[in-house]
């Protein structure tokens, strides 16, 4: 039989990608169950910079269905997986062994969000200030 002997690659067993781009290529591949991003990413307005390709996740987002949540800074999401470098994006690809766990994150993801645009203005500045995010995330 072809192929018996092949062994099967790492990339068929990831069940999570990191960075912008690859979260991005995920999103609009409609493989990502869910997208966590770092609400302290710095802004770049330059075309085709950070601004363009959070927008874009955040509309594919929206459009697909795919939930976005705004969890941890860049150094929290580098460490919770092992990198010594900053993670600004996460997308989950499969939630194999979390399923009961997966609908309890959306919803908690959607009540932070919803106490996070409830809050005053002045009062969001100043948690942006007290928590080392650089950049209020309005979307």
């Amino acid at each position: 039989m072809a192929g018996a002997g092949v062994a099967v690659t790492g990339a068929a067993h990831r069940w999570y990608v990191c960075g912008l781009r690859e979260v991005r290529k995920a999103v609009r591949a409609k493989r990502a169950r869910a997208v966590i991003i770092a609400p302290n990413i710095e802004s770049v307005g330059a075309e085709g910079g950070l601004d363009d390709a959070l927008s874009e996740i955040l509309q594919l987002c929206e459009e697909q269905g795919t939930p976005a949540l705004f969890a941890m800074s860049r150094k929290k999401m580098g460490e919770l997986y092992g990198f010594r470098k900053r993670v600004s994006a996460v997308g989950l690809l499969q939630a194999n062994g979390v399923e009961d766990l997966f609908p309890l994150l959306v919803k908690l993801g959607r009540e932070g969000r919803a106490q996070w645009e409830a809050l005053a203005p002045a009062a969001k500045q100043q948690v942006l200030l007290d928590g080392d995010v650089h950049r209020e995330m309005t979307m």
